[in-house]
């Protein structure tokens, strides 16, 4: 099961990159964190603290991990991002990357949307296996979820985010 999806893991997980707060860096945009899309239309979720000082997506960019230490990594950045919606209590944040705007990039030549990954809203036992993939390196992680006696996603409103997908 999990080695059938971790290249498609892959190519829909991006670093989240924001504008630098060091004044040197005069806001160049710096890895703080990955998301990964959850529809071919640009829906796009992260971690709530990865965009801590961010006001809107105008300075977002997104780049692809294994991409990053590649000389034509500037022809790879997706831009045109919006803020959907912030649930710091549960850091989680909703973007919305314009595919249209971002169709020249060459990640995204001969397609017609964006990979994405598929949430399951199921119930998941103790003990399934797992993995992750992202920040700071682009490296595989294996293990199994534990005490899912708990919902984080309880209080938020999960036909919410199925509305927001495709």
């Amino acid at each position: 099961m999990i080695r059938n999806t971790i290249e498609r893991t892959k190519k829909s997980t991006f670093l989240v990159r924001v504008p630098s707060t060091i004044p040197e860096h005069k806001g160049f945009p710096l890895p703080n964190g990955t998301g990964f899309f959850i529809s071919a239309d640009g829906y796009f979720v992260t971690a709530s603290h990865v965009l801590k000082g961010v006001s809107s997506g105008d300075k977002l960019k997104l780049s692809q991990p294994e991409l990053e230490l590649t000389k034509n990594r500037s022809a790879t950045l997706l831009e045109h991002i919006d803020i959907v919606g912030i649930w710091p209590q549960f850091d989680i944040a909703l973007l919305k990357v314009n595919f249209e705007k971002n169709s020249s990039n060459l990640l995204l030549a001969n397609k017609t949307g964006f990979d994405y990954l598929d949430i399951d809203f199921e119930d998941c036992l103790d003990g399934t296996p797992v993995y992750s993939y992202g920040f700071p390196l682009p490296k595989v992680e294996i293990g199994r979820l534990s005490d899912m006696n708990i919902d984080p996603l309880s209080e938020l409103d999960k036909a919410d985010l199925r509305k927001k997908k495709v």
